[in-house]
């Protein structure tokens, strides 16, 4: 993808209508077990995280088409150097 600037990148999260499921998660980071809660909002092309409890602003992305496995499992059983293994979401 091509580098965005900085005022390329805000935009806000998706309209009501577009979400599938809008609600807070704790995601694992890439360095240890380390959680912060997001905002967290499905829609049919893509996934959108913003601050929690109610960003009105997209932080980062995830297009639908990209993402390759999914599962549940306990905090206890996350990995923990996730840059190494799927991270799975509770």
């Amino acid at each position: 993808r091509k580098k965005k600037s900085h005022d390329e990148s805000l935009r806000p999260m998706p309209n009501a209508h577009l979400c599938i499921r809008d609600s807070v998660l704790g995601l694992a980071g890439t360095r240890g077990n380390c959680w912060q809660e997001r905002r967290t909002v499905v829609t049919a092309e893509y996934i959108a995280f913003g601050w929690a409890p109610d960003g009105d602003t997209v932080v980062d992305w995830i297009p639908l088409h990209e993402i390759e496995y999914v599962a549940h499992c306990r905090v206890d059983e996350l990995p923990s150097d996730s840059r190494e293994q799927p991270v799975e979401i509770e």
